[in-house]
């Protein structure tokens, strides 16, 4: 068992990995922003973030750098689950090793337009 922090905007997608994880005997927080995420992670302490870049606001790169301020939270390992390109990873993928992530997945558009698309 393990403590996993999810940080996604999308509640019903967070809840869906949630549920998931919980029924594989991890334990498990969520945040929906980065600010939020800075606290929970002070609080719940976690083995394993998965982050979603795209966020409002404080986007998940910017919750990377503060992240990987604080010497505490060396050990935490970091998932990047996101909706943008690979393409974007593959450019800066050193820097997402510097910054902790240990593994990036690609979220494909699933918006209604998107949905449309495929089905047209």
């Amino acid at each position: 068992m393990s403590r996993i922090l999810i940080i996604e905007p999308d509640v019903v997608l967070a809840r869906l990995y949630k549920s998931a994880l919980v029924a594989s005997r991890h334990e498990v927080g969520h945040s929906t922003t980065a600010q939020e995420a800075l606290h929970a992670v002070e609080k719940f302490r976690p083995d394993t973030i998965i982050l979603e870049i795209d966020m409002p606001n404080h986007n998940g790169l910017e919750f990377l750098y503060e992240f990987s301020s604080y010497s505490d939270w060396v050990g935490i390992d970091i998932i990047i689950h996101t909706s943008l390109r690979p393409s974007l990873f593959q450019r800066m993928k050193v820097s997402w090793q510097h910054l902790g992530v240990i593994e990036y997945l690609y979220k494909p558009d699933t918006t209604l337009a998107a949905l449309q698309q495929t089905v047209a």
